[in-house]
């Protein structure tokens, strides 16, 4: 079977081992994942987005790509690497970013930071808020980004819309789930089990909201 995952299309195989193994493909090919199968798919995008190791990653070869940079992103310094010829300006897969390199080479550095910003940040909160979609057996309306100055997130009561601020792309990863988690409990018709549910997920949700909240005041105090 296929999945996409961060934009690129990837062939899905059950194996018996307990592991998930990810084989790069020869040019022109698909990249391949052999997955335990009970493997959920969150954990899927986890091991590609914080993995494989070098001993866990098989290349047939992988496809050539040059590092040239790198850039803060949620909390870390993520490298980033050119390939030629791709259809996506802009990936994320373990925990590096790729970049067509022609695109990159005739963007200035500023509109290539803030274009790789908007773009992942806006491709994490999606799948954020998909994957608590399903946690939470909540539907939203229309997901947007945009700069805001203080808010770290609006959301429309009425029909469900969400708007995240891409400022929330210098917080981790991990606070920025929280943040989507707290979006969703805004706009639960049952707000009490949207909670505990959320609790059950992420027990140090409340401490994770302290964290966030200090984080914020000072940002906003030296904005």
């Amino acid at each position: 079977m296929y999945i996409w995952i961060d934009q690129i299309k990837y062939a899905l195989h059950c194996h018996p081992s307990s592991e998930i193994r990810l084989v790069q493909p020869a040019e022109g090919g698909l990249p391949v994942i052999y997955a335990p199968a009970n493997c959920s798919l969150q954990r899927i995008k986890q091991y590609l987005r914080w993995g494989p190791t070098p001993a866990e990653s098989t290349t047939e070869p992988a496809i050539p790509a040059v590092m040239v940079d790198q850039m803060p992103l949620f909390g870390q310094i993520f490298s980033i690497r050119l390939q030629k010829n791709t259809a996506t300006k802009i990936r994320w897969t373990a925990n590096r970013i790729y970049c067509e390199e022609n695109w990159y080479k005739r963007s200035s550095a500023s509109l290539r930071a803030d274009r790789i910003t908007r773009t992942l940040f806006e491709q994490f909160i999606r799948e954020a808020v998909s994957q608590w979609e399903d946690d939470l057996d909540i539907l939203t309306g229309e997901i947007r980004t945009r700069r805001m100055t203080r808010s770290l997130y609006r959301v429309n009561l009425r029909n469900r819309d969400m708007v995240f601020n891409v400022q929330n792309s210098r917080l981790s990863l991990i606070h920025n789930e929280c943040i989507v988690a707290s979006a969703l409990l805004a706009v639960s018709a049952t707000p009490d089990d949207t909670y505990r549910r959320i609790l059950r997920k992420t027990p140090n949700y409340e401490q994770l909201k302290r964290e966030i909240k200090d984080e914020h005041s000072q940002y906003i105090a030296n904005y």
